[in-house]
């Protein structure tokens, strides 16, 4: 967005607050949990391939003109995305940047570290100091003048929205010379935030109704979408139709903006959504099909991750064990059983009910889901779940055999769960003979019961 020119140097003299304001200029992210990204929406994969919509973020850079300082340490953050859009199931690295621009060494610093809410740790590396992943806090034992180290700290995307990072000194053992350490104050040099744009992403023809809402004390809002037209000047914006959107807005007693430093991307895939289910049953013969009289199990946690392992989504089955997964892009996924499955239970072999081995044509996991081969066993014991293996959705090319006649939907991803026979054996040992002389052969015969 351009900034029109509000002031000119002759009046900026004649107005110390105006001219005050205008030396300290700042244009800063807020946290993607201010625009309503938690829909209760399950989470979303975009399509493989999908183009990159183009937009145009506001400028985050911070302009900062500084008197001459006193004699002593300047700690600077700066914070870095290594990508400015991202995928639910993918990762995003954030930098962060220490320097000290003063003339003195400083020591004892401590940082904060606060992760993006639509995410989770996955790791960390620092090139000095020690970063305790729990709590967030990186501690740096010392820093002399003109030295910069560095903190990388990647995160998995879990939801939509906007993945703000943002990072603070909380502590310094010799004081700042511009700064106050965990005073939160983004206009000063302590301080440093970045983000990633999460696109929601919508079925061709559902209902779009997305709240996004920027922070309170401000005036002049101004929401525009990725052409630049106004779509909103109100603080609340409910998002109706797919599009880029950012806003800026204005302080009531100065004319500093803040705005959102990663759009809100809100995209409708073009030919609709795909399904994947079916169901969980209790395989009493253990011949890994589904037979008369043979039940469905309620109550088993299914998740559903891409081919990566990475979660995407979980539900469990219903009173007839049944789950579905819905709002899915093309593309490949894995289907696994976790909690919920009663103790002596296993994946079933197809070898038999009286089978403990845990070996049998089903416990194969070169078998082949996308055979769309309905009510049978596409699950085996991987060492530590029951898993599919990779089924591929792509649109109008699923299977109508399986209970619908929609091409999008796939519904023959089926585990069933048997349990080991347990039996009480006899031996019966009887002969025909009744008088037998010593050195003649005696005939014994042994039925097992």
């Amino acid at each position: 967005m351009k900034l029109r020119q509000i002031m000119r140097s002759r009046s900026l003299k004649q107005h110390p607050l105006l001219m005050a304001c205008a030396l300290i200029f700042i244009c800063f992210c807020w946290s993607s949990t201010a625009f309503g990204t938690s829909l209760g929406r399950g989470p979303l994969k975009p399509s493989k391939g999908h183009p990159t919509p183009t937009y145009r973020p506001v400028s985050v850079e911070k302009h900062i003109f500084k008197s001459p300082l006193p004699p002593g340490p300047d700690l600077k953050v700066t914070v870095l995305s290594g990508s400015p859009q991202s995928s639910i199931g993918s990762t995003v690295t954030f930098t962060v940047i220490l320097e000290n621009e003063g003339d003195a060494a400083v020591s004892d610093v401590l940082l904060a570290q606060v992760l993006p809410a639509i995410a989770s740790y996955n790791s960390s590396t620092a090139t000095d100091g020690t970063y305790d992943e729990l709590t967030g806090m990186w501690s740096v034992p010392s820093l002399a003048p003109g030295q910069s180290v560095e903190l990388s700290v990647t995160v998995l995307i879990n939801d939509s929205g906007v993945a703000y990072f943002l990072s603070y000194v909380s502590e310094q053992g010799t004081p700042d010379a511009d700064s106050t350490p965990g005073n939160l104050v983004m206009t000063e040099d302590d301080i440093s935030s970045a983000c990633s744009s999460v696109p929601f992403v919508y079925c061709k023809g559902e209902n779009i109704n997305l709240m996004a809402t920027a922070p309170p004390g401000y005036q002049n809002y101004s929401w525009e979408d990725q052409d630049g037209n106004v779509v909103s000047t109100s603080d609340t914006f409910y998002i109706t139709s797919p599009g880029i959107y950012t806003y800026t807005a204005f302080t009531l007693n100065t004319f500093c903006p803040a705005g959102l430093c990663c759009p809100i991307i809100v995209e409708e895939l073009p030919q609709g959504c795909l399904k994947l289910g079916d169901l969980v049953w209790f395989d009493t013969n253990n011949n890994g099909f589904v037979d008369n009289g043979e039940s469905g199990m309620e109550g088993i946690t299914v998740e559903l991750l891409d081919a990566g392992g990475n979660l995407l989504n979980s539900t469990t089955t219903d009173a007839s064990g049944y789950y579905l997964f819905d709002s899915l892009a093309p593309g490949d996924f894995l289907v696994r059983l976790t909690d919920g499955i009663p103790v002596g239970m296993f994946s079933s072999t197809g070898s038999g009910p009286a089978d403990a081995s845990g070996v049998g044509i089903f416990e194969n996991n070169s078998l082949d889901p996308n055979a769309d081969i309905d009510n049978d066993d596409d699950g085996y014991f991987d060492g530590s779940f029951i898993t599919s293996g990779v089924i591929t959705l792509d649109y109008q090319l699923e299977p109508t055999i399986d209970g619908d006649s929609d091409s999008n939907t796939n519904l023959t991803v089926d585990f069933g769960l048997y349990t080991p026979g347990i039996f009480d054996l006899e031996l019966v040992k009887t002969t025909a003979a009744t008088v037998v002389t010593p050195g003649s052969d005696i005939t014994f015969s042994i039925e097992v019961i």
